[in-house]
């Protein structure tokens, strides 16, 4: 696999398309890789693991709806990045490459629910949603497989 590789400060991007009426209100993330004494192009750069802390949503709770429950209902965003993983490593672990999807899952904290008068069933019963999410960056001049 070959793509550019995550630095400090990229972005990521999420997206639930996959549930037909799913809307979930979050922004851009934002990566953020420790100083490690290495850099790439100028800031240090993201290795496995380090998707788990992007801002906002390694501690921000999100809102959601999903027809017919359109009273929202709030959730937290966790990042898996397995599949886009460099052989190149920096202390044992694999640089992070912006090379294509990977899994995002929105984990339901409060249930969203129908607007009064409501009829069974009056929330939304699933507890998670499966999405993708790609990393943003803006040098595309640094590359690794």
């Amino acid at each position: 696999m070959t793509g550019a590789v995550v630095r400090d400060a990229d972005r990521v991007l999420v997206s639930f398309t996959t549930t037909p009426g799913l809307v979930v209100i979050a922004p851009p993330g934002l990566v953020v890789a420790p100083d490690r004494g290495v850099t790439v192009a100028g800031r240090p750069p993201c290795l496995s693991g380090d998707e788990k802390d992007v801002s906002p949503y390694a501690e921000g709770v999100f809102p959601y709806t999903r027809p017919p429950y359109v009273v929202p209902g709030f959730g937290r965003i966790s990042l898996n990045a397995d599949a886009v993983r460099a052989f190149a490593t920096v202390d044992g672990r694999q640089l992070l490459l912006n090379s294509g999807k990977f899994a995002a899952t929105f984990t339901i904290l409060v249930r969203a629910t129908k607007p009064p008068p409501q009829s069974d069933p009056d929330d939304d019963m699933n507890g998670k949603y499966e999405g993708d999410a790609v990393f943003l960056t803006d040098d595309i001049t640094v590359t690794c497989a």
